[in-house]
């Protein structure tokens, strides 16, 4: 079995378009600007890391978009788990079961972002 790190850091500019994707589908249900910015981060970030990859300012860039991915699934999954007592307890419990899984996605490829290359 291939060392999952190690296929995320090699494909990290497409893994960055594909969280964007994830992203675009989220802001399209919330329907809020706050959700957007994640879209238009990740697009930038695949983008740098697919035509300037040795840039400090690219890995630092990768970086930040990555952290702020996963602070907002982070905040979303607990908004949702604020509402788990609520009449909206079905609908709360399954949104929180995606941003929990989403947030554990975004936590392994921040820590991909960040391996040793070597990984």
């Amino acid at each position: 079995m291939p060392d999952i790190v190690g296929v995320i850091r090699s494909n990290l500019a497409y893994s960055n378009f594909a969280l964007a994707a994830v992203w675009a589908v989220v802001a399209v249900f919330v329907g809020s600007a706050l959700v957007a910015w994640p879209v238009f981060l990740f697009v930038v970030s695949g983008a740098l890391l697919l035509f300037r990859p040795v840039d400090r300012v690219t890995w630092a860039w990768s970086l930040a978009t990555v952290f702020s991915g996963l602070v907002l699934s982070g905040y979303q999954a607990y908004s949702a788990l604020a509402m788990i007592g609520t009449v909206f307890a079905s609908a709360a419990a399954s949104s929180f079961a995606v941003f929990v899984v989403f947030t554990v996605v975004q936590a392994l490829v921040l820590y991909s972002s960040g391996a040793p290359k070597s990984a």
